[in-house]
């Protein structure tokens, strides 16, 4: 495993077709942190008096909620019902789109996060056979199955956004935790012109032919979802990621839900808890590209954060490549959707196939 060519700072593979070095070995997603981090620090008094404005022009239109929280059981998007709901006294609506493979952890914090912060809370989900019929489709057409989940968690916002007229959805994301969204080889979206592109089978060919490398593609799918987002805010609640406001230390976060919402943790791992088909995408991570342990996309971010070392990344990541095997969530999620390994693997492990409909 020490033939694998790497980032000098961060331990992503230049296998991956989106991570390109400079002179100094360093790869060009970190070098694009280190610029978000020195814009966010100049502005950042800047911007937390934005973040005051949209609070207050939420409470100005005095309706049933103030704003809209999509609850996954994790601890970003607890934490922003935290902010929203006990440090700014919103009211707040939570939303769970509930795929079939909640966690029983996922569903325990859910209902202490709400309980906490006295939250009215929905969930939204398909018929069984209908989201497996999706995971299935999306599999065998562009080789990823979480378009299907992401795509009802955004039309769970916004058919509740709508029906009770929500001005602000504050999602728990932003800039600082961005670190696998931005790999285009290993991360699809789920917005709705691909979905509906996926489902029509009306692939992007002649895009998809001057591909050559997925980099010089890299940040279009980042340009186009801002476009859709600010397209979204002219005809429906602005939403807000709670990371470019909160200058939150992230382990300061987890402190901070546990004591505040009753969140736990089961083990270590604090970021992967709220869906059980995790597994299966770290498994598909390692299908596209050997060089990728199902948690290398993390442990890069987390020296990023300063969380980690690159040493000790390194030696976490090559436990994993070393110890590498078929997690039982596939197998029982291959019965599911009823398809077999030799297929799935067939499917999955072609990550430009993805591509034909972006």
């Amino acid at each position: 495993m020490s033939q694998i060519e790497r980032c000098n700072r961060c331990i992503l593979p230049t296998s991956l077709p989106s991570v390109k070095l400079d002179e100094q070995g360093i790869c060009n997603h970190c070098r694009e942190y280190e610029h978000s981090k020195t814009s966010w620090v100049a502005k950042k008094e800047k911007e937390y008096k934005k973040w005051e404005a949209i609070i207050a022009a939420a409470k100005k239109k005095n309706r049933r909620y103030d704003c809209l929280i999509p609850l996954s059981g994790g601890k970003d998007s607890a934490y922003a019902l935290y902010v929203c709901a006990k440090m700014h006294g919103l009211k707040c609506l939570a939303v769970t789109f509930d795929n079939g493979y909640l966690t029983q952890h996922a569903q325990e914090n859910i209902r202490s996060s709400i309980d906490a912060c006295d939250a009215d809370h929905m969930t939204f989900r398909l018929s069984r056979p209908t989201q497996l019929l999706l995971y299935r489709m999306y599999l065998s057409r562009c080789g990823s199955f979480c378009p299907a989940c992401m795509r009802g968690i955004f039309e769970s916002i916004e058919i509740a956004s709508r029906t009770f007229k929500i001005p602000l959805v504050v999602l728990g994301g932003g800039w600082r935790v961005t670190y696998l969204s931005m790999l285009t080889e290993i991360f699809q979206g789920g917005d709705q012109w691909v979905f509906s592109r996926v489902a029509d089978q009306q692939p992007r060919i002649e895009a998809a032919h001057r591909l050559g490398a997925a980099s010089r593609f890299a940040r279009m799918p980042k340009l186009f979802f801002r476009i859709e987002r600010k397209l979204r805010h002219w005809r429906g609640p602005k939403e807000v990621d709670i990371y470019d406001y909160m200058d939150t230390d992230r382990s300061d976060v987890l402190k901070i839900i546990t004591k505040e919402l009753g969140w736990k943790q089961t083990s270590s791992d604090f970021e992967h808890t709220d869906c059980g088909l995790h597994p299966v995408v770290g498994y598909i991570h390692g299908l596209r590209f050997p060089a990728l342990s199902p948690e290398t996309a993390h442990h890069a971010g987390q020296i990023r954060f300063g969380e980690l070392t690159r040493e000790e990344a390194i030696k976490l990541d090559e436990e994993l490549l070393n110890n590498r095997r078929i997690p039982q969530a596939l197998e029982e999620f291959l019965e599911d959707i009823g398809m077999p390994k030799e297929e799935f693997d067939r499917h999955a492990s072609d990550w430009r196939s993805a591509e034909l409909f972006r």
